[in-house]
C-alpha cells in the first residue's frame, strides 16, 4: 500500500468514526460523506476547478483525462459515467479492509461531490451497477 492509500484508509476511518454515535450501529451510518477522504487526498477539487460551471469541458475531461464512458442526456438532465475501470479503485476493497458493496455508497458520495462542484448546485447520484455488486465496471447515473 502506498503513502496515499494510506493517507485515504485513515481519513475515511476518521470520517466514519465521528458520524457513529452511541446510538447508531455502522450500518446504520451512510457512508457518502467517507468520500470526501479520497476526494481531498487526490486533490480531486482542484483538478478540476478550471471546469466549474462548464458541464461539457469536464464530461470531456472524465472521457479523456480518465477514460470513462459518459453518456448525457441533457433534456432529462442526467449523466451516466462508466469509470471504464477492471477492478474497483477504493484502497479499503484493495486492502482487504472493508469488502462489501456498502463501499459503494462511498462512491456514490465522491460522484456526487464532484458533479455538484461542476453544476454548482446538489445533485443526485445512483449507483447503477459496480464491481462490488458484480458488475464489470462502476457506473453512476447523475442527476442535476
Amino acid at each position: 500500500m502506498n503513502e496515499l492509500e494510506k493517507r485515504i484508509i485513515s481519513d475515511w476511518l476518521s470520517i466514519l468514526v465521528r458520524q457513529i454515535d452511541g446510538e447508531k450501529k455502522p450500518s446504520d451510518v451512510s457512508l457518502k460523506p467517507c468520500a470526501g477522504a479520497h476526494y481531498a487526498a487526490i486533490h480531486m477539487q482542484e483538478s478540476i476547478q478550471d471546469l466549474k460551471g462548464n458541464l461539457p469541458g469536464f464530461l470531456d475531461f472524465l472521457r479523456n483525462k480518465l477514460n470513462w464512458i459518459v453518456e448525457h442526456d441533457e433534456s432529462a438532465r442526467t449523466v451516466t459515467a462508466n469509470e471504464n475501470k477492471p477492478d474497483c479503485v477504493c484502497p479499503l476493497y484493495k486492502e482487504g479492509l472493508l469488502v462489501d458493496p456498502a463501499l459503494c455508497e462511498c462512491s456514490r458520495g465522491f460522484a456526487e461531490k464532484m458533479f455538484g462542484y461542476i453544476v454548482g448546485k446538489k445533485v443526485e447520484a445512483e449507483v447503477v451497477d459496480s464491481i462490488l455488486r458484480k458488475g464489470a465496471h462502476c457506473i453512476y447515473r447523475v442527476t442535476y
